[in-house]
C-alpha cells in the first residue's frame, strides 16, 4: 500500500477457507486452501499474497469476526524486519472484533482471522465457519 494516496480495495482473486475450528493465519502456518499440508507456501509467497497488502474477508454468518488488521501488524513491525520477526509479532497482537454480516466483505485489510475455537485463552471466537479470502491487488 502506498502512503499519501487512497488505494482502492479491489479483490483480484479469492479462496474459500474453513475457520470452524482453526484460525486462518497463512503467514504463520504457510498454508491456505491451495497449499494444504504437507505442501507449504514459501515465506515470500505468503508475504506477497497475504501480508504485503493484507486481504479482505467475507464471512458466511452474521456476528463476531475477530481479526488482526494489516495496520496493526504494520504499526508493530519495524521496516525491513525479517519474516520470522513479523510472524512472532503477529502472534502477540490482540485482535479486533468486527460486526460481520453474512456474505458481505469487511472493507478493512486483515492478516489473520480467528476461528470457532478463538484464541488460546478461549476468547476471540468468530461466529463464521467459513470465509471468502479476497486477495488485494
Amino acid at each position: 500500500m502506498t502512503y499519501g494516496a487512497a488505494v482502492p480495495l479491489i479483490v483480484d482473486d479469492y479462496f474459500l477457507e474453513d475457520i470452524e475450528t482453526d484460525a486462518f493465519d497463512p503467514l504463520t502456518t504457510l498454508h491456505d486452501s491451495e497449499h494444504v499440508h504437507p505442501l507449504e507456501m514459501t515465506e515470500e509467497h505468503a508475504w506477497g499474497l497475504y501480508g504485503k497488502n493484507g486481504f479482505l474477508v467475507r464471512p458466511n454468518a452474521d456476528g463476531d469476526l475477530w481479526c488482526i488488521t494489516r495496520r496493526q501488524l504494520e504499526n508493530a513491525v519495524r521496516r525491513g524486519a525479517p519474516f520470522a520477526d513479523k510472524v512472532t509479532i503477529l502472534a502477540g497482537l490482540e485482535p479486533k472484533r468486527f460486526n460481520g454480516v453474512a456474505n458481505t466483505w469487511v472493507e478493512c485489510p486483515v492478516v489473520k482471522v480467528f476461528g470457532g475455537e478463538g484464541g488460546d485463552t478461549g476468547h476471540y471466537v468468530s461466529e463464521a465457519t467459513e470465509i471468502n479470502v479476497g486477495i488485494i491487488l
